[in-house]
């Protein structure tokens, strides 16, 4: 509550108020974090742990659990900023640095992260943080912004070897066999291409791939490929339908299929299919393979 008050007597008393009007006059870190929609420091160190080991989908997954428990994008980059201020200060000063946000539980993981950082990528990334904190200030699309400014983060680690997907081996032309009847291949096969694509999007262009991999590969016949966005994420497929965007994933896939490819972008509902292409791609692939994952 106090460093959410920045120093000020007044805001934290009325914070102190705020929170005591909900939960009553027994009250516990948790119920603090909860009501301010901050998250805790041993949060911040797991997502900075894979923000160094460039797992961007679970960096990704991190950030939309917060999002999706009440926790406010502005407070997570606020105490963002924070949990980078004690790294760079524990990396110069060592215990000697009076910490703000760090405590006992998260000591490990500032300890681990010092040897893998260096002061001057610490600034940069504080710098990044602090200019995407205003680009917020006059924008209502502050989820994307967030996403945006972590995946461009895991980047000044780039020498860091990428731990999110593998490529998997090249999988023969669709025009290799000719059946009488459009099919794609079981389930066990479909994800290792999804990974490909996605491993291939990335190489090209980073903020392209982050749009990218918020979707799932339904299935693919002939020559079209059709790939769905959850209920949520129609402001990813939008952008992915961008002609720059969508360039890139086209271009991924013709380098893999060896031909063009006819590319289908759908947004589904959570508990029913309700889009006629996604009802054709049922009718070709069957509903094992088209199905929504939670």
């Amino acid at each position: 509550m106090a460093r959410r008050a920045n120093g000020g007597m007044r805001d934290a008393l009325s914070t102190l108020d705020q929170v005591h009007s909900f939960k009553g006059h027994i009250i516990t870190k948790e119920d603090v974090l909860d009501v301010l929609g901050l998250v805790d420091e041993l949060f911040l160190a797991r997502l900075f742990d894979y923000i160094l080991e460039q797992d961007i989908r679970t960096v990704i997954e991190m950030l939309n659990t917060a999002l999706s428990q009440g926790k406010e994008a502005q407070h997570l980059l606020r105490e963002s900023v924070l949990y980078l201020r004690d790294l760079l200060l524990f990396s110069v000063m060592g215990e000697e640095a009076q910490l703000s946000v760090v405590q006992k539980e998260a000591k490990p993981n500032l300890t681990r992260q010092k040897g893998q950082v260096n002061p001057e990528q610490i600034m940069t990334a504080l710098k990044m943080l602090m200019e995407t904190s205003e680009k917020m200030r006059y924008s209502e699309n502050n989820r994307f912004i967030l996403e945006m400014a972590f995946i461009e983060l895991t980047n000044l680690w780039s020498e860091k070897e990428a731990a999110l997907v593998k490529p998997a081996p090249k999988i023969p032309s669709a025009s290799a066999s000719k059946p009488t009847r459009a099919k794609t291949a079981p389930k066990e096969a479909v994800d290792p291409v999804w990974n490909q694509i996605l491993a291939a999007v990335k190489e090209k262009k980073i903020p392209t791939y982050a749009l990218l991999v918020q979707g799932r590969l339904l299935g693919i016949s002939d020559d079209s490929m059709y790939i769905g966005y959850k209920k949520g994420y129609s402001f990813h497929k939008e952008k992915m339908e961008e002609k720059g965007n969508r360039g890139i994933l086209e271009s991924v896939v013709q380098e893999i299929y060896k031909k063009p490819m006819n590319i289908e972008l759908v947004l589904l509902d959570d508990e029913q299919v309700n889009d006629i292409v996604v009802k054709k791609a049922i009718e070709l692939f069957g509903e094992e393979i088209v199905k929504i994952k939670n």
